[in-house]
C-alpha cells in the first residue's frame, strides 16, 4: 500500500517532513500500512460524530508514534553492531501493535455514532464509557459531548491529541486546505477534492509553539493524559522507547563508540508491555468484529425473510391518502366518545360506515395516523392496517395475514426479538425459504405476534366492501377476532352493507354513522384549500370564491367524490358566464355527475375512451400507462388498417387521461409479480398506472341505468363484451410480432406484450369464443410454424416454454369451438406433450366436458400413458368427474393401468 510516509522520524515533525513514498520494510515488516498521515486524512474527509472523531484521533497519534519507533529501530539497529537483534524484535513487536491500532481506527470511523454500542467490548478494554461519568478519561466522547455548545468539536478535538503529534495533523489539514477553492455555498467551510470541510479544523485549533516543540516529556506528559487510559499507557511505553532511542548515543556516527541505552532485561519488559497491549486490543477487536459479522449475518437473514414473505405494498395507499388531509380533518370522529372507547376497552370492534364517496379512506388514513402517534410513545403497543381498493385485483387472504405479520414483526419493542422469532420460525419449518407458506400457518404466526405484545394491538381494515371475495376476507377478521386477545382492538370501515352487517354484527362493539352532518366539516376544509391553493382558481375574487366554496359545501351532502368532480369541471370553466352557468347547473348526485362527463366526450374520442374504461373495469391486474397507450394504438376490427400502429401512440402518455377526465386518474401502482417492462419504474417499487378513479365509477359503467341510457349506453361495460375486447386486442397486438423483426428487448419496446401473452386466454371465456373476429384473430395466432406462436410461448414462460400443440392448450382453457376447429384443421388429437401429457387429461384436470367429448368423438387414446395422472381415467378419478369416468371406461379405459402420481385408478379413488 502507498501511503505518506514519514521521511524524518520525531514527535518534532512539522508538514514539510512528510512525503508520498512507498512502505519502507524493517526485516520483512512493512512500516506504513496504513500511516498516519493517511488516517489523518480518512479522517479528515469523513466528517465523524464528535465522540468518535476523539477516539480516532488518539488512535492516530498512537499510530504516529508507532512509526516513529520503527524507523527509529532501523537507524539505531543499522549505528550499533550489537542492538540489530534487539532491534529487530522490538521492531516485530511495534509494526504488529501498528496493524492492530489501523484496525481499530478503521472500525471506529465505519461505526461513527454507534461505537459505543457496536464496539462494547473495545470500548470496555479502553475504559471508556458514553455515561457521562468516565472521570478516567477526561478526553474521551463522554467530554467531547459535554463540550459541543462551549467549543467546535474540531477544536475540541485538537485539545484530545498530544502537542508532539498535533503539528503532523495541522501540517496534514494545511495541505488538504490548500487543494480546493473556497465553497462559497458555506462560508465556514472549504473544499478539499468536492469534499466540504470546516474551517476551523484541527489545524486552527493548534497552539503556535507546537511546531517549536522539542519533544520535552513533561510537555507531552499533560497532553497524553486525555488519551484513553490504555492508548496512554501504550502512548506512554513507545514515548519511552522513543526517547532511549533518541540518545546522544542513537545520534552518534557510525565511526562513534555508542553505548547501548537499554539496561539488562529492560528491553525484555518493554516487548513484555507491547505485547499486552497489543493483546488487549487485538482481542477486543476480535469478539466485536466476531459480533459485528453475526449482526450482518442476522441482518441479511431478515432481509430474506422479509423477501421471502412477499407482503404486499401496505403504505402507499395510506401516505397518499394522508396527504389529502387537511389539518383537522376528522377531529368530528377523533374527539368522539366511540372513538376513545375504543382505544381503551378490551376486545374491541368499531366499524365505521357511510355512503360511497363520503371519504371513508381519508378518514381512515387519519385515524391510522393518530394511532400511529399513540403507538410511537409506547412500545407495547403496536398497529397494522390494510387498505382494501377494487384496482387490487390480486389480494387474497394469505396476502392481507402477511402485510399484518411484517408489520408488527418490525414494530422496535422490548418483545422485537420474540415477534421476529416467530417470522423466523416459519422460514425455517418452510425449509428457509423453499416453500410458501399456507394460509393456517400465517395465521398461526399472526396470532403468536399478536400474543407477545404487553398492551394493545391496534389492526384496522379500510373498505372492506371493495374487497374482490368479501366473505372470505369477512371469515378471516372474524376468526382473528374469535383469538380473545384482550389487547387486541380491531376497526374496519366500509359501506352499509348487508353482507358485511350481517357477518359483523355479533362482533362490533361500537358502531359509527357517516352522516352528512358529521361529514360536512371535513367537506368544508377540502373545498376550502383547494380553492385557496389550486392556481386554477387563483384568478377569481375573494367574494367568487367564497360563492364557489358555498355553493359546493351546500351540494355535497357529505360526499367527497362528488365535491373532486365538480371541482375538476368548475377548472374548465374559461370565462365569469361559463363558471356562473356550471355553478348553477350543478348535478345532484355520483351518476348524473359520471352522466354528464360521458356527454362532455367529443364524437371523435368516444371509441378511445369506451375502450379505456372497459380495460380499466375489467384487466387482470392494474394496467401501467405505457400498457393503456398501446390499448389504443391497437385496432383488432380494422379492416383496412394494420392492427397495430405506433403512429396512435400518445406522444406524452400522461394525456390518456384527459379521454376520461374525472373518470379516471393517473397514479403509482405496484409492479406486478410477472415482471412486465410496460411497467417503467419511476421510483423504487412504484410506477405510473391509469385506473378508475374510484369504485362508483366501475359500478356506474356497469349498472343498468347506463345500460337503458337514452345517449350514453354506448358506453356501458357489460361483462361479456369487454372481456371479448380486451382478449380481441391483446391477440392483435400479439399478431403484429409476425410482420416485422422483433429484437431481444421486446417487452421494453413493445409494454403490453407480457399482458396480452399471459391474459388473452383468460380474457376469451368459453361463452365468447365464438365472437367471429376474436375467433379469427386466435386461429391466425394457432397457425402451424406460426413465429407469433413461438413468441407467445416465450413470453409465457416458464408456464408454456414446454414444446405443447396448439390443441393441448385450448383444451387446458377450455376453448371448445377454437379446439374443434383445430381438430378439424389436422390437430394431433393424441399429440404429448405438457404436464399433463395430452390434451385429453388437461382437459380432465380443468374438468372442462365439453372438451373431453369433443376429444373423444375425435378418436382420443384413453389408455396412452404419461403425463402427472398417468392416464386419462385417473386423471378423471382425481377430479371426481363420475359422469366422465363412465364415458371412459364405455371407451375402454384400462382399469388396471399403472403409472402417474398415484400409481393406479385403485390409489386414486381411495386417495
Amino acid at each position: 500500500m502507498v501511503g505518506c510516509h514519514l521521511v524524518s522520524p520525531g514527535p518534532s515533525m512539522d508538514a514539510s517532513n512528510i512525503a508520498c513514498a512507498g512502505p519502507k520494510r524493517h526485516r520483512g515488516i512493512a512500516t506504513t500500512r496504513g500511516s498516519s498521515a493517511g488516517l489523518s486524512s480518512f479522517h479528515l474527509n469523513h466528517r465523524l460524530d464528535p465522540m468518535a472523531e476523539a477516539l480516532a484521533a488518539s488512535v492516530i497519534a498512537v499510530v504516529q508514534i508507532t512509526e516513529d519507533v520503527i524507523n527509529k529501530c532501523t537507524a539505531y539497529g543499522a549505528a550499533y553492531k550489537n542492538a540489530s537483534k534487539d532491534m529487530r524484535r522490538v521492531s516485530d513487536q511495534v509494526s504488529g501493535l501498528h496493524v492492530v491500532l489501523v484496525e481499530l481506527h478503521k472500525l471506529v470511523v465505519a461505526e461513527q455514532a454507534q461505537v459505543f454500542s457496536r464496539l462494547p467490548t473495545l470500548m470496555k478494554a479502553l475504559n471508556m464509557s458514553n455515561d457521562g461519568h468516565d472521570g478516567q478519561t477526561p478526553g474521551g466522547p463522554s467530554e467531547v459531548t459535554k463540550s459541543v455548545d462551549e467549543a467546535r468539536p474540531a477544536q475540541r478535538l485538537a485539545e484530545s491529541v498530544p502537542t508532539e503529534h498535533r503539528i503532523l495533523l495541522k501540517g496534514l489539514f494545511k495541505k488538504l486546505k490548500r487543494k480546493g477553492p473556497k465553497n462559497t455555498a458555506d462560508p465556514h467551510s472549504e473544499r478539499t477534492d468536492g469534499i466540504p470541510i470546516p474551517t476551523a479544523t484541527i489545524g486552527d485549533s493548534l497552539p503556535a509553539e507546537a511546531g517549536n516543540t522539542t519533544g520535552n516529556a513533561s510537555e507531552s506528559k499533560n497532553d497524553d493524559k486525555r488519551l484513553p487510559p490504555l492508548l496512554r499507557d501504550c502512548y506512554d511505553e513507545l514515548q519511552n522507547l522513543w526517547k532511549k532511542l533518541e540518545t546522544k548515543h542513537g545520534r552518534a556516527s557510525r565511526k562513534e563508540a555508542l553505548v547501548y541505552a537499554f539496561k539488562q532485561g529492560e528491553i525484555h519488559k518493554t516487548l513484555d508491555n507491547l505485547q499486552r497491549f497489543e493483546h488487549q486490543l487485538d482481542k477486543a477487536l476480535s469478539v466485536d468484529r466476531t459480533r459485528l459479522a453475526l449482526e450482518a449475518d442476522d441482518n441479511q437473514r431478515r432481509k430474506d425473510i422479509y423477501k421471502w414473505l412477499a407482503a404486499p405494498d401496505y403504505e402507499s395507499k395510506h401516505f397518499s391518502s394522508a396527504g389529502e388531509c387537511e389539518k383537522g380533518t376528522g377531529s368530528w370522529f377523533l374527539g368522539g366518545g366511540s372513538f376513545h372507547a375504543w382505544k381503551s376497552q378490551p376486545k374491541s370492534f368499531l366499524w365505521l360506515h357511510g355512503k360511497a364517496g363520503a371519504g371513508k379512506t381519508i378518514l381512515c388514513s387519519t385515524i391510522i395516523t393518530d394511532i400511529s402517534h399513540h403507538c410511537t410513545s409506547d412500545p407495547s403497543l403496536a398497529v397494522a392496517f390494510f387498505y382494501f381498493d377494487f384496482r387490487s385485483k390480486d389480494i387474497e387472504p394469505p396476502s392481507v395475514l402477511r402485510a399484518l405479520i411484517k408489520q408488527l414483526s418490525l414494530k422496535s419493542t422490548k418483545t422485537t426479538a420474540t415477534t421476529f422469532n416467530y417470522l423466523a420460525k416459519l422460514y425455517s419449518d418452510k425449509k428457509n425459504g423453499q416453500e410458501s407458506p399456507s394460509l393456517e400457518e400465517l395465521k398461526s404466526t399472526l396470532k403468536s405476534i399478536i400474543g407477545t405484545f404487553e398492551k394493545n394491538v391496534y389492526i384496522i381494515f379500510d373498505a372492506l366492501d371493495e374487497c374482490p371475495d368479501g366473505h372470505r376476507f369477512l371469515n378471516l377478521i372474524k376468526e382473528i377476532h374469535g383469538w380473545n386477545f384482550d389487547t387486541l382492538r380491531l376497526l374496519a370501515t366500509s359501506r352499509y352493507e348487508q353482507d358485511i352487517e350481517k357477518t359483523l354484527r355479533d362482533l362490533v362493539s361500537h358502531e359509527v354513522s357517516m352522516d352528512e352532518g358529521l361529514v360536512d366539516s371535513d367537506v368544508r376544509l377540502y373545498v376550502s384549500r383547494a380553492l385557496k391553493d389550486d392556481n386554477k382558481f387563483s384568478k377569481y375574487s375573494a367574494e367568487k370564491k367564497e360563492e364557489i366554496e358555498t355553493t359546493l359545501n351546500d351540494g355535497a351532502h357529505g360526499m367527497f367524490r362528488w365535491v373532486v368532480c365538480q371541482l375538476d369541471a368548475l377548472r374548465k370553466c374559461r370565462s365569469p358566464h361559463e363558471l356562473k352557468k356550471a355553478l348553477t347547473n350543478l348535478p345532484k348526485t355520483l351518476y348524473e355527475t359520471y352522466d354528464r362527463i360521458l356527454l362532455h366526450i367529443d364524437e371523435g374520442n368516444r371509441e378511445g375512451a369506451l375502450k379505456l374504461l372497459q380495460w380499466l373495469a375489467f384487466s387482470a391486474r392494474e394496467v401501467s400507462l405505457r400498457e393503456a397507450v398501446e390499448v389504443l394504438a391497437t385496432d383488432p376490427d380494422g379492416e383496412n388498417r394494420p392492427l397495430f400502429d405506433p403512429d396512435r401512440r400518445f406522444d406524452d402518455p400522461r394525456d390518456i387521461s384527459t379521454l376520461c377526465s374525472s373518470l379516471v386518474t393517473i397514479t403509482d401502482i405496484d409492479k406486478p409479480n410477472d415482471d412486465d417492462s410496460g411497467y417503467i419504474q419511476e421510483d423504487p417499487g412504484k410506477i405510473k398506472g391509469l385506473t378508475l378513479a374510484h369504485l362508483s365509477v366501475r359500478e356506474y359503467l356497469v349498472s343498468e341505468s347506463l345500460r337503458t341510457h337514452s345517449e350514453l349506453s354506448f358506453f356501458h361495460c357489460g361483462t361479456k363484451l369487454a372481456n371479448a375486447l380486451i382478449a380481441k386486442t391483446c391477440v392483435a397486438y400479439l399478431l403484429q410480432f409476425d410482420q416485422h423483426y422483433i429484437s431481444q428487448d421486446i417487452r421494453v419496446s413493445y409494454p403490453l406484450c407480457s399482458y396480452a401473452a399471459k391474459h388473452w386466454i383468460s380474457h376469451t371465456q368459453p361463452d365468447n369464443d365464438d365472437d367471429p373476429t376474436l375467433h379469427r384473430l386466435i386461429m391466425r395466432l394457432l397457425q402451424p410454424g406460426n413465429r407469433v406462436y413461438s413468441i407467445w410461448r416465450e413470453l409465457c414462460a416458464p408456464r408454456w416454454r414446454l414444446k405443447c400443440a396448439p390443441i393441448y392448450y385450448m383444451s387446458e382453457a377450455g376453448l371448445a369451438i377454437v379446439s374443434r376447429d383445430l381438430l378439424d384443421n389436422g390437430a394431433d388429437v393424441n399429440a404429448q406433450g405438457g404436464m399433463y401429457g395430452n390434451a385429453l387429461q388437461v382437459a380432465l384436470s380443468g374438468g372442462h366436458h365439453a372438451i373431453v367429448q369433443l376429444l373423444l368423438e375425435k378418436g382420443a387414446d384413453v389408455n396412452v400413458q404419461g403425463g402427472w395422472y398417468g392416464n386419462a381415467l385417473q386423471a378423471a378419478l382425481s377430479g371426481g368427474h363420475h359422469d366422465i369416468i363412465q364415458l371412459l371406461l364405455a371407451k375402454g379405459a384400462d382399469v388396471n393401468a399403472q403409472g402417474g402420481e398415484y400409481g393406479n385408478a385403485l390409489q386414486v379413488a381411495s386417495s
